[in-house]
This record gives structure tokens, C-alpha cells and sequence, in this order.
């Protein structure tokens, strides 16, 4: 019996992470809101500090988004949102957010070819 639970249980996990699935959202829309062709009251456009496609950084102290993973996305912006992630600039953008806007920005960027790096920490 200890056999069987030992298989049984990873292919269970595997099962529920492929049946949840990552966030879908609308790349298409996300573009619009990341550019401020769709304004969200409260929320500058995300290209101001994250560039036209989300590869720029300003002074390098933004991130570069494309390219990144959207449930990553999600989740950061949800962090900002509820505050368990501390960022004065992100965290009343992110509270202005709808889960669909979270989703579809998070698309979006997944959708952009990207040159993801670390930010330098000696500075």
C-alpha cells in the first residue's frame, strides 16, 4: 500500500497543476492597457516605466516584463494589490487592477520576446 501511495501521490499533484492551468488572458487587451490605450483609473500606463514592449527599464531600476511567465505576473501583481509585496510605486497600481487586467497584462508580456536579466545589486 505504501507503494502505491508513494506513485499514486506525485501523479495526483501532476493532474491538478494540468487541469488548473496557467491564467489566460487577453494579450491583445493587455497591450492596450500596458500602452494606456485602455485607461484604469488609478493606473498610469505600464509602458511609463516599463517601456513600449516591456524590455525597457528606466535608469535600470524597473523591471523588463517580457518574456516573463504570466502566472508569475499574476501573482506578483497580486502581492502588490493586497500588500504582502512593498513597492510605493507598484502597490496602488496594482490595487487598481481587476484579476482580468491582472490576467491580460500578465499575457501580454508573456507574449513578448524578451531579454529577461537580473537587476545589478552593487549599485
Amino acid at each position: 500500500m505504501k507503494q502505491f501511495v508513494l506513485f499514486a501521490l506525485p501523479l495526483a499533484l501532476l493532474a491538478g497543476t494540468a487541469l488548473a492551468g496557467p491564467p489566460v488572458g487577453d494579450a491583445e487587451r493587455g497591450g492596450k492597457i500596458h500602452r494606456g490605450e485602455i485607461a484604469i483609473e488609478g493606473a498610469a500606463a505600464c509602458s511609463t516605466c516599463h517601456g513600449v514592449d516591456g524590455n525597457e527599464t528606466i535608469n535600470g531600476t524597473f523591471p523588463r516584463l517580457a518574456g516573463q511567465y504570466p502566472e508569475y505576473l499574476v501573482h506578483a501583481l497580486k502581492s502588490y494589490a493586497n500588500g504582502t509585496r512593498d513597492n510605493a510605486v507598484m502597490m496602488p497600481i496594482a490595487s487598481a487592477l481587476s484579476q482580468k487586467d491582472m490576467e491580460d497584462l500578465s499575457a501580454f508580456y508573456g507574449s513578448q520576446n524578451g531579454s529577461l536579466r537580473l537587476i545589478p545589486t552593487d549599485r
